[in-house]
């Protein structure tokens, strides 16, 4: 039997931080070229059946699982009590395998070699500092474009920094695709082929069984913003009522028959606008290294916002109406250049400071330039007022520093920082046509700020090709992940437990061959 391999996108969330959680307001979510892969393949020999081995050597950890099918639903067994708990993968497992049980009739064959699973991130869902500190490498793009791909983790789980691409919506995306695709329970398209049809039933069974699986990992039921990104692409969201899985989850344990009807369900009522950036325009990703408590920050708005007086309600509201302004005026800036005949205004924009275009004298294209400019400087300023009132540091002053200087740079559209803020990250929108990128990394590496060689990429959810030397690693290779069987003494996977460790992800290298001659002309 062969194996399959599925990879789904990280994000950036530029307009919706913080509003995305409450309908019916939307958030503008770019996905990009960096990837997570899930590969599931044929464990070995005969006598493995229905036992699971999930691969993670970015990280050197292995899990093995007996996979237990009871009368009324299918649940996992580790292998060896002590291996750590990863409710990322092993809830997804559960609750993808209970729907493969109702929805593939011959799915208890297709385990008789059992599965193995490997996950593999690509490095920019990861600060890489470490790494090219153990080169002897300078801190810069052309240093990170020389890395080899996918490679292991230096620093220790409490050390390690996120760049706040998704990677455990990623994760789980990518784990749900490829179980239902080796299953044959949906098709996927291919990534070689972007424009080949996909049923749009079989990606929503993806996006809805990982919306479920991702807030049983979490213990909580997010906005799916970046689950939805990880699936279907760049996108303007807006979020699926709770109300519509929490029975589900409330059950504390995996109902097959309850799962598959709710999963297929048409009370589904989550929004997926289709966006791209408009043509002319880049995206440029800056990692600062220095991270945030996302989860503590949200907490925090939350608990100002349910409290709040009229005037914090003054700022959500004024903030609700600037994000969807941005929103409408990127759609119609893509309109008029798909119209117009604009290469003169956009030349015209891009050797100036954003600030100054309002001494020019132009068309539509430049005016809607204009006021995107104008709509974004007030999402970013009613950001910073919610985040002073609800003393969270959404936008740190660091930040800001950054951000104006950026902003004062010839070529460059608009500029902040992604999703819930904080020191995670920073992107600005760059035009093609000027000097801006050249410029933007030099200013931040003043600033101690790594810029990424990510790009936007709107596609979503895709079979793709696994890094190579990773699928059929030798035995010997192999042999430092392996437990030995303790079929019986070990503990069944619970549905509700704490997260004890961040996500897996990983496999090694594939040497990125031209990689940075790559870089060099992205910059041309």
């Amino acid at each position: 039997m062969k194996g399959v391999c599925c990879s789904s996108p990280g994000k950036v969330l530029m307009t919706g931080g913080y509003m995305v959680l409450d309908r019916p307001n939307t958030g503008l979510v770019l996905t990009v070229n960096a990837r997570m892969y899930c590969s599931v393949v044929p464990l070995g020999s005969d006598d493995q059946m229905d036992v699971i081995e999930v691969h993670s050597p970015q990280f050197s950890m292995m899990a093995s699982y007996d996979v237990i099918v009871e009368s009324k639903w299918v649940t996992l067994r580790k292998r060896d009590i002590n291996q750590k708990t990863n409710p990322y993968t092993e809830r997804t497992i559960v609750f993808t395998l209970n729907f493969i049980s109702r929805s593939v009739p011959n799915w208890r064959g297709q385990l008789a070699r059992g599965l193995k699973i490997s996950l593999v991130a690509d490095n920019d869902f990861y600060s890489q500092r470490s790494q090219l500190e153990a080169r002897n490498l300078p801190a810069s793009s052309a240093s990170l474009a020389s890395l080899e791909k996918c490679l292991p983790v230096l620093t220790s789980m409490d050390d390690l920094k996120k760049t706040g691409l998704g990677s455990s919506a990623t994760l789980v995306s990518s784990l749900v695709g490829a179980l239902l695709s080796y299953f044959d329970a949906v098709k996927v398209r291919s990534i070689s082929e972007p424009r080949s049809p996909v049923s749009n039933v079989d990606l929503r069974i993806v996006h809805n069984l990982a919306q479920i699986c991702h807030c049983a990992a979490q213990g909580k039921i997010g906005s799916g913003f970046d689950v939805s990104s990880a699936v279907y692409g760049s996108q303007i969201y807006t979020r699926f009522s709770p109300d519509i899985i929490a029975p589900l989850l409330e059950e504390g344990y995996c109902d097959p028959d309850h799962l598959v009807e709710i999963v297929k369900s048409d009370r589904w009522d989550n929004k997926v606008e289709s966006f791209a950036l408009p043509k002319g325009f880049r995206l440029l990703l800056g990692d600062p290294s220095h991270g945030s408590n996302t989860p503590n920050m949200v907490s925090k708005v939350l608990a100002w916002k349910r409290k709040t007086d009229e005037k914090g309600q003054a700022i959500i509201r004024q903030l609700i109406s600037h994000n969807k302004k941005v929103e409408d005026l990127f759609g119609e800036l893509s309109d008029a250049l798909e119209q117009l005949n604009a290469a003169d205004d956009i030349r015209s924009c891009s050797r100036i400071s954003a600030s100054e275009w309002g001494s020019l004298t132009g068309g539509t294209v430049i005016k809607k330039m204009r006021d995107i400019e104008t709509e974004f400087s007030n999402v970013r300023r009613h950001l910073r007022l919610m985040g002073d009132a609800a003393d969270v540091d959404i936008e740190p002053i660091s930040q800001t520093n950054l951000i104006d200087a950026t902003l004062k740079v010839p070529g460059v559209f608009i500029s902040g920082v992604p999703g819930a803020g904080g020191h995670d990250a920073i992107f600005s929108v760059l035009m093609k046509d000027s000097n801006a990128l050249s410029q933007v990394e030099d200013l931040w590496f003043t600033h101690s700020v790594l810029p990424l060689i990510v790009e936007e990429d709107a596609s979503g959810i895709a079979i793709d090709q696994f890094p190579y030397g990773h699928n059929h690693q030798s035995q010997e290779e192999t042999k430092v992940f392996n437990f030995q069987s303790t079929r019986g003494t070990a503990s069944s996977i619970p549905l509700q437990q704490e997260s004890s460790w961040l996500p897996m992800i990983g496999i090694f290298a594939l040497v990125g061959a031209g990689a940075a001659m790559a870089y060099y002309l992205r910059r041309r």
